[in-house]
């Protein structure tokens, strides 16, 4: 079982300052869903959509896996691919994990979450 499954909550995967949009870093759900399904297990997708989230756009997705011999896990992702060289608006990526059982508690810990960002504010330029 990996690390991250011992934790409930929302995880700031990373966030940087990029020179191009990271449109790579956000998963395949087709390649899952193959990955699972070879395993014995089944991928539920849950949502997957454009949000926007304190003015940033980007891709969210939720998803339900069940495996054989594991506890039933949802995971919720969302992905901002950022705006080149734009420190006030990086690449942003988080993830949360918890097992099915506690799927409303974390939607509730994740609207909370997204709710509660808001946008750095652009510093004043010297005239």
């Amino acid at each position: 079982m990996p690390s991250e499954m011992h934790f409930f909550g929302v995880h700031l995967v990373k966030t940087q300052t990029v020179e191009e949009p990271d449109t790579r870093t956000f998963s395949n759900l087709d390649d899952e869903k193959q990955v699972v399904n070879a395993n014995g297990g089944k991928l539920a997708v849950l949502v997957d959509h454009q949000r926007s989230v304190a003015g940033l756009e980007g891709k969210e997705m939720r998803i339900s896996v069940t495996s054989p011999n594991e506890t039933p896990t949802v995971r919720f992702t969302r992905h901002f691919a950022g705006v080149p060289a734009d420190s006030s608006r990086p690449m942003i990526s988080l993830k949360a994990v918890a097992p099915t059982a506690e799927q409303k508690s974390l939607e509730t810990i994740w609207e909370g979450v997204l709710q509660s960002a808001r946008p750095i504010p652009r510093p004043a330029r010297a005239q």
